[in-house]
């Protein structure tokens, strides 16, 4: 009982431990999924311009920054949830989403800087020039004031890796190596092992003879109205009796054998009568 109590002490920590990961999990999760969108929303918005500048700006926004997000999603959740090492595949889970995280974030930025970049372009393409340079001066002052905001914001809200306080408890990692108790394992089996199965395969058909010869004799008592003991007392006193008999012919056999031995002319009947 006390070795259950330690267990269930053990996996209730486990459980609120990973739970307070999980809450990690979440933000990247969440995080992916909004990069994503905006990557799609501005492809969609680009659809049109996928010429040499835009297949560069799609390169980059389409095939890698929406592709790392949506696999991150799909894959990230399902390693924490459905992995076979416990804790260990919930920390497996949310160590790598940080790691893509880092390297979607650089993408995702390339992609709004080629978006801005586009747009230049696009107006010398469609406009005379004193126009397309008016709109490029009103696009580069867009482009600095957003540049300033998303600095000033990435300043004040970013959070160091060396700063950062993760959801995984550094003096409880000895206790996570816990497996899926409800895991069939096929390991092979020893010889010691083979007999050990053997002898309890052995024990377990006694057992069950046992069973039916006393629910035989139950059954006798019911029918008969008696006492199984006295039934049973009665059978065993019947087959000491046959035995007592076979071991007296036996004897009376090989007595007569040694000292009364037949002559020729029954030998010769005896022969005849066996053919």
């Amino acid at each position: 009982m006390i070795q259950a109590i330690k267990n269930t002490t053990l996996t209730d920590l486990q459980v609120k431990t990973l739970n307070i990961r999980e809450k990690e999990l979440n933000y990247w999760t969440t995080t992916f999924q909004t990069m994503a969108s905006q990557s799609a929303l501005l492809a969609g918005n680009q659809i049109l311009l996928f010429n040499l500048i835009g297949f560069c700006y799609g390169g980059l926004s389409v095939p890698i920054n929406e592709k790392i997000s949506s696999f991150c999603v799909m894959f990230g959740p399902g390693l924490a949830l459905r992995g076979g090492e416990g804790a260990v595949s919930m920390h497996k889970a949310v160590e790598n989403m940080k790691k893509e995280s880092n390297q979607c974030f650089i993408f995702f930025i390339l992609q709004l800087l080629f978006f801005h970049v586009s747009s230049f372009l696009l107006m010398w393409l469609y406009y005379p020039f004193k126009v397309a340079l008016i709109i490029n001066i009103i696009l580069l002052v867009f482009l600095i004031v957003f540049v300033k905001n998303g600095y000033e914001i990435y300043d004040k809200l970013y959070v160091k890796e060396d700063e950062a306080v993760t959801g995984q408890f550094q003096d409880f990692g000895m206790y996570e190596n816990m497996h899926d108790l409800d895991r069939k394992r096929s390991l092979p089996s020893s010889p010691s092992k083979r007999i050990r199965n053997n002898s309890d395969y052995e024990i377990q058909r006694n057992s069950v003879n046992k069973l039916d010869i006393s629910n035989n004799i139950s059954q006798d008592a019911k029918n008969q109205n008696g006492n199984p003991f006295e039934i049973k007392t009665k059978q065993t006193q019947v087959a000491l009796d046959n035995a007592y008999q076979q071991s007296n012919d036996f004897l009376m056999s090989a007595f007569r054998g040694v000292f009364f031995k037949p002559n020729s002319q029954q030998q010769q009947q005896q022969q005849q009568t066996r053919l």
